[in-house]
Formats: structure tokens, sequence, C-alpha cells
């Protein structure tokens, strides 16, 4: 029989509050005694910003007392509550003016841990001054601390691992699930503080300092991984139950994933982003055999073969982000169960085939690199006609600096139909170009649900466009007469226009829907801004 659970209450949580955070933590499961009198204790969550000034020395000085005055002040009801308050969140941002505010940081995090925080977070800049020169980075953890509770664990920017503090006996996070780790400097110790998590599931590491030698090995609980580098280092990973694997690589050197280095068989969802990397179609064979089970791929690399071949009955989700795709003429992707892909590249491969009874949505954007024309136009239409997802789909065209598009060239006898999409995105990038062409073109070859144009710069020529939009429901409509596809004007509804910017008689107009009647949006003699 469990005598110590038939104590008062009172004396049970003196017990709680004097054991170790990690054996706390533990005895808040052994029954339900324990387990209601640990979520019985008040909790408290607490948000604070370390005040930086860029003005004199003096009210930089004055803000730094005030910001540590601050937070004792907020925290002086754990003095007041010593057995009787946890923590879940503690969360701490700023900038160090000075070394000596290092010690503040380990007081705070020191009171904190013996309240049980379950998610600790540091998010602390650096100041570089002719006063104080460069200011050493926060060292973590502090000395002779009991990190035990934590579940979560976020350090960002200007922090570094103290190897010191990470040596000493006792040191582990027994408990921790969450690591995630941004500008931080390692200083080499990565898997030494790795070996003190045997719990984790979810680590992040993006652009930290001294990574060097990653090895991932026996962590049977690990399920996610995101590692984004500018370094190079070397790694390994195994991991049987990991679920998902973030890659990204900012090396100027051409460089992927290397996938001898990985071994997670039950892999299900895999983002590599590489600029500078390329693969070929042997890389893609070689990926969808190594990791059968994947559901989601997101590939964002320069493709160097002229063929891609894409064979899995598992995948879900597939995102092509070719940065240059120049080589490729075929593309083939075998997926019956495929509910979603996305493609973005500057040019539309010459052969095209996707199968799948599934697919739901799909995702198109294209960055034509140099000068299109009515020939153009023609392909993405047969391109379109690929593709019958259920709930339609979007496509996204950046300008080109050069569009010329004449319906006089279109070819009657084309076996592709006008495609119907759901969305139809327009970005116009240039504003020395006229991109009434570009949206004509795509109007012509697709009837999209709703078409939304956004633009990089103001005062864009479309004047001709707006004209176009405007004349809509008229009857006199005699555009295509002589040819077989249908006008876009006889099957636009209606247009709202939520704002513009133009010129009438000389002076600038510029509403907003319901100010302003149609017959003056019309009539504007300019309109350089529709919004």
């Amino acid at each position: 029989m469990d005598r110590i659970s038939q104590l008062p209450e009172s004396i049970m949580q003196q017990i709680l509050f004097r054991l170790p955070a990690q054996d706390a933590v533990r005895m808040s499961f052994l029954s339900t005694t324990w387990k209601s009198l640990w979520n019985s204790l008040p909790v408290s969550e607490f948000n604070f910003y370390m005040e930086s000034e860029d003005g004199l020395h003096l009210k930089r000085k004055r803000s730094e007392e005030e910001s540590v005055t601050s937070v004792d002040e907020s925290l002086r009801v754990l003095h007041q509550h010593e057995d009787q308050k946890r923590i879940i969140n503690f969360r701490l941002r700023g900038t160090l003016h000075k070394k000596e505010q290092a010690s503040d940081i380990d007081r705070w995090i020191k009171l904190v841990i013996k309240h049980y925080v379950q998610v600790l977070e540091l998010d602390i800049n650096k100041l570089f001054n002719s006063i104080d020169k460069l200011i050493p980075r926060y060292s973590f953890p502090p000395a002779s601390s009991d990190l035990g509770s934590l579940v979560v664990l976020r350090l960002n920017s200007y922090c570094d691992i103290s190897k010191e503090a990470l040596k000493q006996e006792g040191m582990r996070f027994s408990c921790l699930k969450e690591l995630s780790l941004s500008n931080v400097d390692l200083n080499g110790l990565t898997n030494e503080l790795l070996s003190r998590c045997p719990s984790i599931e979810n680590l992040n590491f993006k652009l930290c300092k001294n990574l060097k030698d990653l090895r991932l090995c026996g962590f049977s609980k690990l399920k996610n991984v995101y590692l984004a580098t500018i370094r190079a280092h070397s790694y390994k990973i195994e991991a049987s139950n990991l679920q998902t694997l973030r890659y990204y690589n900012f090396l100027p050197q051409k460089s992927h994933l290397d996938l001898e280095a990985i071994n997670c068989s039950n892999l299900k969802e895999l983002i590599m982003e590489i600029p500078s990397g390329e693969i070929s179609l042997q890389y893609i064979e070689t990926l969808l055999l190594k990791f059968p089970f994947l559901e989601k791929i997101n590939l964002s690399v320069s493709y160097k073969s002229t063929k891609l071949k894409i064979l899995s009955h598992q995948l879900k989700a597939l995102t092509l982000n070719f940065q240059d795709d120049t080589m490729i003429k075929k593309i083939s992707i075998k997926t019956p169960n495929l509910v979603s892909y996305k493609y973005i590249g500057h040019e539309f491969p010459l052969s095209f085939s996707l199968n799948s009874m599934k697919l739901e949505k799909v995702d198109l954007t294209v960055k034509p690199r140099s000068a299109i024309g009515t020939s153009w136009f023609l392909h993405l239409q047969e391109y379109l006609g690929k593709f019958t997802p259920k709930q339609g789909l979007s496509l996204t065209v950046f300008s080109p600096p050069v569009i010329r598009f004449a319906r006089e060239e279109l070819r009657e006898e084309t076996s592709s139909p006008v495609s119907k999409i759901k969305y139809l995105r327009v970005c116009l990038i240039r504003s020395s170009i006229d991109h009434t062409a570009l949206i004509d073109g795509l109007l012509w070859i697709c009837r999209p649900i709703t078409l939304y144009i956004f633009s990089v710069e103001k005062n864009l020529a479309i004047k001709d466009l707006y004209k176009k939009l405007m004349s809509y429901g008229e009857t006199n409509l005699l555009c295509c007469k002589d040819n077989l596809i249908k006008c876009w004007q006889h099957d636009l509804k209606s247009v709202k226009i939520e704002g513009f910017d133009g010129i009438k008689d000389g002076r600038r107009v510029i509403g907003r829907e319901g100010l302003a009647r149609r017959g003056l949006l019309r009539n504007l003699e300019e309109v350089s801004t529709i919004f």
C-alpha cells in the first residue's frame, strides 16, 4: 500500500517540490492521487522582452536597469509561493548590452526551473558598439541547474552551448521532446547534447555554428528533423520511427542530401531545398526505393536530366520546384493515390503525363525567362488539359520581358479544350510593358472562376486590360464570330473593382468600390492601379 499517498496534501506538495525535476515529473504519473495533486497546482506563464534602445549610452543603461527590475518584479510571485506554483512557459527576448547581463538571465532560469518549467525559450540578440566591443554569447545551460522538467527548449540567435555546464554530473534533459536551436554556436558539442535527450521527438537545427559531426542514431522516439545549414558537415541519421525530414542546404557548392547516410525506412515526408544542388533521374529512383512509404515529397533543386519519372503507390503530395529545368523534355508521374501536385519552374515540359483518379489540388507556377508568343499560350493550353482535378487547379504566371499574343493565330483545330480552372493568379513584375497581352492570352486558353492580378511595382500599364474588363456584358461583342474558341469576354459574369487609381480630365482620381459609378471607371483616361 502506498502510505505516502495517504499523507495530507500540503505535505505531499512539499515532497513533490523537493524532488529533482525529472523525478517530480515522473511522480505525477505514478497514481491518480499524485497526478491530481500535480494538476491542482496553480500554473504561470511568463513572456518578457528586455527593451533595447539605440540612443545615448545613459538612456540605454537606464533601459537595462528598468528591464531587469521589471523581470524581477514579475517573478516575485514565485518567491511568495515557493512550494505552490509550477510554470508552463518562460520566454525571454532581448539584446545583450553587456556581459554582466548573462548573470541576470542565469538567475531567472534557475528560479523558474525550481518550479518545473516545461517550455523555455530564449531569443537573445547581440550588440556591438565602441564602448562594449563585442558582447560574448550567452552560454546555456547555467551551471548547476536541474533542467529535467523541460519538455520544449528553444534557443535563438546569440547563444552557445556551455561545455562546462553540459558535462557536469547529472545534467540531463530527460523529459525533453522538442529541441530547437537557431543560429546557436554548438561548440562541437552536438552529439554530447543529444545524448542527454533520450525522449527527443522533434529536432530543429537552423543555421547553427560548429554543428560538425551529427549522429542521430538510436533515438527511437524521434519523429521530425529539421536541418538547415550554410556550412559543410557530416551527418548520419538512423531513426526507424522518423516521420518527417526537412533538409535545407544553402552552400554555394553543388551538393544534395546524402541518401547513403540516411536510414529511416518509415519516412513519410521529405522536404529538400538545395538552391545550388543538382539531382538526376537516378537520384530520384534511388530516393523512392530507399523510402518506400513516402507520402509527401517536396524538392527544390536543379534537375539535370531530360526525363523525369516518378513511380509510387504511397505518394499523396508532390511538389517540384526546379531552379533549372531547361533540360527536362518529358515528365511521367505514375502515382495512383496522388491528391496534391505542385510545380514551379521556368518552362513546361514538351511531354507530360500524370495518372491519379484521386487528384484534388493542382498548383502550377511558371516564370518565363524569355519572350513569349501565341505558340507559348497554345502549349500551355495543352499542358493544362492534362489535369482534371476534382476541386480545380491554380495557375500562377510571372510576366516575362516581352509578351505577344494574337488570337488570329489560335488554331481552330486544337485538340485541347479551354481549361476550367479554379484560380488564375498573375504576378506582374515589370512596369515598362503592357500586360494586357498576357492576361488576354491566358483568358483565351483557360477560364478561371477567380482571376487575381497582383503586382510588384506600381504604375503598371494596364489601361487596355482595364477597358476589356469593364466592357463585360455588352451584347455587340463580335470578337470571336470567326473563331471556334469562344471569347473569354462572353463568359465573364462580373467584375469587382475594390479600388482604382487613375486620371480623369487631367486630374488624379482615386476611389474605392461604392464610391464611383461604373461609367466613371470605364471612362478614365488612364489607369495606373486596380486593387
